[in-house]
């Protein structure tokens, strides 16, 4: 499915396809993708929680974000950022606001007494503009890669311990990193009052693609065979279903979600007709004239 912008100079048009997938080793699937054409947004969101909490967590996370989406259009100011987001145009504030907004609905009920207590999840959501900008936010450790020239770099940074250990241990000896407990993320939305979301912005250019996946997949894919299988040419969502195949294949341990949009130049707009058809004896008019140049019919 299409969407148009215009990147830059450059007329782009975004192809995607989104996928989830409970997998076989989970009862339920927790994950939740969420693409609104209309706003630019594309949302997968990871939950976590006992007694189907994680489901509640990621489908709150999602409807979170884009209802602060749909409460702001046309809206340039959303509050003062929080310290370290100055650098944010108003789009980028706009996808850190509505993160933060989407915190706040989880804590909520993650904070109440009940079966939903203790609830979180993770997210990771693009936001393409009207003027071909693409934002990145997240928070956890759902993922966006971006493939484009034959490489594939990861966008996102993990909210881990690992990564934090590393952080503050760049220099650590590999055989004690692996040592580490390797599945602990340090943020995730409703897991504290305040969150700190990572926020990132780039132009799209025409032939790169984004794919947004959750632990699912970049815990049991290597990133050589994601590459591989987003780079086959396949349409978004085919690849999206290859993605999740090859999760399963690989032992389907956790839920897995995945969406790939594809940056395409965009189609030559259909220059509008010379003509002027008569909707009731078919024949051809000057544009513009009120009744028809052949039977006198009214033309609107």
């Amino acid at each position: 499915m299409p969407m148009t912008h215009a990147g830059g100079n450059v007329p782009i048009r975004a192809v995607f396809g989104g996928l989830t997938d409970v997998g076989h080793k989970r009862e339920h699937n927790e994950d939740h993708i969420l693409v609104r054409v209309d706003l630019g947004l594309f949302i997968l969101a990871d939950g976590m929680g006992g007694h189907n909490a994680g489901d509640v967590a990621s489908k709150l996370a999602t409807s979170s974000l884009v209802s602060f989406f749909e409460a702001t259009r046309g809206q340039t100011y959303f509050g003062i950022p929080p310290e370290g987001y100055d650098h944010l145009d108003v789009d980028g504030l706009r996808l850190l606001f509505g993160i933060i907004k989407a915190n706040e609905d989880v804590y909520r009920v993650s904070a109440a007494a009940g079966a939903h207590h203790g609830m979180g999840s993770t997210i990771v959501a693009t936001y393409i503009t009207r003027d071909g900008t693409v934002h990145i936010g997240h928070v956890g450790d759902s993922r966006c890669y971006r493939i484009s020239d034959g490489e594939i770099e990861q966008l996102t940074h993990d909210h881990s311990f690992v990564n934090d250990v590393l952080r503050a241990k760049p220099d650590m000896d590999p055989e004690q990193l692996a040592h580490l407990p390797q599945n602990i993320i340090t943020r995730a939305l409703g897991m504290r009052e305040e969150v700190e979301p990572s926020i990132r912005s780039e132009p799209t250019i025409p032939g790169d693609v984004y794919l947004l996946c959750s632990d699912g997949l970049s815990g049991q894919v290597s990133r050589e065979e994601i590459h591989r299988i987003v780079g086959t040419g396949q349409n978004p969502q085919q690849a999206c279903q290859m993605l999740v195949d090859a999760s399963n294949a690989a032992g389907g341990k956790d839920n897995v979600s995945v969406i790939i949009i594809r940056v395409d130049p965009a189609q030559p707009r259909i220059p509008a007709p010379s003509v002027a058809v008569c909707r009731r004896c078919g024949s051809p008019n000057t544009p513009g004239v009120a009744t028809c140049q052949r039977c006198g019919s009214p033309m609107h």
